[in-house]
């Protein structure tokens, strides 16, 4: 395994709501416009105080739960991080927004940017998942790393995630809204069946984002996401395959083995439909 994707064992993680973590919360939110402006998202005039204003973070609010992931062995103290300067240490972060009790996904800010992008069946799944009470519909948004961290720590959060997200009884599914260049980059090392799009990309028409960017509307569902990797990762003349594997056997780590051999049995029972459904994405 590629060595700049850190074990989970080495990371801290650090899970908290804005009522309860307000100097954490500025950090999260510093961590997230350092890189969006490093990423060339947004220019740097449009921070205040270090973080994006809310019009280009909509992912606050009592509904919102942040996560912050940090190198175990660094030298931070954990009740030090939110007066902590993030550039001078490996941490990268991301949000979860829940759907609030009296609404829908309508109010799901992913929604709102993307919705005249969305295709029917895309709009079909997530009336669906919001009207099934065996499942959950969440937003996930803010993903950012500090320029320290590796590219394995974005992996690492995600990764951190998705185990909570099996560990529920419930039926977890995240949907995106994600930069374009960031969703090419999940397809080379995830595949387009795990991190599927539902609909066009779309341009983000606001003061201090780049005229380039554009949000491609995403879903992953955590209960599929090892069988279908491993599905895209096994599709014929995949160019990508070994980076997959790669990722199947990081995202697979600390599961039980008899859940991960389902998954591997599950994804050589459906084959067929990977093959036709990766297609598009297999140059």
């Amino acid at each position: 395994m590629d060595r700049s994707i850190l074990r989970r064992d080495e990371f801290k993680y650090l899970h908290f709501t804005e009522a309860q973590q307000s100097g954490l919360v500025h950090l999260a939110r510093r961590i997230h416009a350092q890189s969006y402006v490093a990423s060339q998202f947004v220019t740097v005039d449009s921070l205040v105080d270090g973080a994006l204003p809310a019009e280009l973070d909509h992912a606050r609010g009592q509904h919102v739960t942040y996560s912050i992931a940090y190198v175990a062995d660094s030298q931070v103290e954990e009740e030090s991080l939110g007066s902590s300067d993030p550039t001078g240490h490996a941490m990268a972060t991301w949000r979860i927004r829940d759907i609030a009790p009296d609404d829908d996904f309508t109010s799901l800010p992913a929604y709102t940017s993307t919705a005249g992008a969305l295709s029917s069946d895309g709009l079909d799944f997530l009336r669906s998942v919001d009207g099934d009470p065996r499942s959950i519909l969440r937003e996930i948004g803010a993903l950012a790393k500090t320029p320290m961290c590796p590219a394995g720590g974005v992996l690492e959060i995600i990764r951190d995630a998705l185990h909570r997200a099996l560990a529920r009884d419930v039926d977890e599914v995240w949907f995106f809204s994600i930069v374009q260049s960031t969703y090419e980059t999940f397809v080379k090392h995830l595949g387009c069946l795990t991190v599927r799009p539902i609909g066009n990309a779309v341009r983000l028409r606001k003061s201090g984002v780049r005229s380039h960017v554009r949000l491609v509307p995403v879903i992953v569902e955590p209960r599929r996401f090892l069988e279908r990797l491993y599905r895209c990762a096994t599709t014929p003349a995949n160019p990508r395959a070994r980076t997959q594997l790669t990722s199947f056997e990081f995202f697979a780590e600390g599961l039980p083995e008899d859940y991960v051999s389902k998954q591997v049995v599950a994804a050589s029972v459906n084959q067929e439909e990977a093959v036709s459904s990766s297609a598009g994405c297999l140059a």
